[in-house]
């Protein structure tokens, strides 16, 4: 798959869960150190779409049966106080 391709697909998904409902709080940036590029063979940052039902704060113990590979990874996000 190319990046575009990949980006594509996430577009798909996230329109996919507006249509649904949710809403976009941010703007994520990945993949922002030489270091970590280098780990995962790539040469630029990536960037998502954080979203309202992503925020996890204040509900207490996450089900992670609800997601796929749970992990925790260090990410700055900007959350937006207006559009």
């Amino acid at each position: 798959m190319t990046v575009d391709g990949a980006y594509g697909v996430q577009l798909r998904n996230v329109d996919r869960r507006l249509a649904g409902g949710a809403t976009v709080v941010g703007h994520k940036g990945g993949l922002l150190s030489k270091v970590m590029q280098d780990r995962l063979g790539v040469d630029e940052p990536d960037y998502g779409h954080p979203l309202n039902t992503m925020d996890h704060s204040g509900r207490g113990t996450v089900d992670v049966g609800n997601l796929c590979s749970p992990r925790v990874e260090v990410e700055l996000a900007y959350v937006l106080l207006a559009p």
